[in-house]
């Protein structure tokens, strides 16, 4: 892809490798992303959809090919780039709050040891009413539930105001409120012009949810708009026999406020 063209997206990834000890988990990925765009990666387990996500981050050593995020690479860009891990990989007996967790995401504004003030409490608490939870700020996180805690690591992204999201499987184990809650969010961020990347396995709710989708299995079947590119021939690709067993894909999604 031509450098001046590759500036004007929030993501290009071209030629993208990655192996963990000599076995390849991604092979020759390219893929650009659209500004504000809702797009899911998709694809079996093993894929390589997390590893993608953490090679964008910086997280993982590249093997060969290229992360390009508004025209650099991440450490120039980290103030504009918002991740949100899976919960399984959260400490959630960690004895801090759901306002100090949502606090968290402005460390690099704040400064290592510097002072948290009113101002940065204020836009704490702005970024949890946006998530529906003021009512929980001072609920130790540990004793929310699992939506709920979902929902914290969500504000905790929308306090840095960044312009672009990663999260990896964000309605994993949530209940229907939440995934609401989330899919509302991910709109408003779109209405603002942000763009959003989301690690998916629910292949029912993609065609309602999401503008985009990249398809994986380790290397790229297929990306594009979603009525283009999620197509039987595309699943059966990337799935293979695997696709039988995951579920009706025209189910209808949880309520979504509008």
């Amino acid at each position: 892809m031509d450098a001046m063209l590759a500036t004007s997206y929030p993501l290009t990834i071209e030629g993208l490798s990655v192996a963990y000890e000599g076995t390849p988990a991604l092979r020759d990925v390219s893929w650009h992303l659209g500004r504000g765009t809702i797009a899911a990666i998709v694809g079996p387990n093993g894929a390589g959809k997390s590893t993608l996500m953490k090679a964008v981050l910086g997280l993982v050593a590249v093997q060969s090919g290229s992360v390009v995020l508004f025209g650099g690479g991440i450490s120039d860009n980290r103030d504009r780039v918002a991740y949100v891990p899976q919960r399984a990989g959260v400490d959630w007996e960690f004895p801090v709050s759901a306002l100090d967790v949502v606090v968290m995401g402005l460390t690099r504004r704040i400064g290592w040891l510097r002072r948290v003030r009113g101002g940065h409490r204020a836009a704490a608490m702005n970024a949890l009413k946006a998530v529906g939870l003021t009512d929980k700020a001072d609920a130790p996180i540990g004793a929310l539930s699992g939506g709920q805690q979902q929902r914290v690591f969500i504000a905790r992204a929308l306090v840095q105001d960044a312009d672009l999201y990663l999260l990896d499987e964000p309605f994993a184990g949530v209940d229907a409120a939440t995934e609401g809650v989330i899919v509302d969010v991910f709109r408003q961020l779109k209405k603002q012009g942000k763009s959003i990347v989301v690690i998916h396995h629910d292949l029912g709710t993609v065609k309602h949810y999401f503008d985009e989708v990249l398809l994986l299995a380790n290397r790229k079947v297929a990306s594009g708009p979603v009525d283009e590119t999620f197509t039987d021939a595309n699943l059966v690709a990337a799935y293979g026999g695997r696709l039988a067993v995951i579920g009706p894909r025209d189910a209808q999604p949880s309520p979504v406020p509008a």
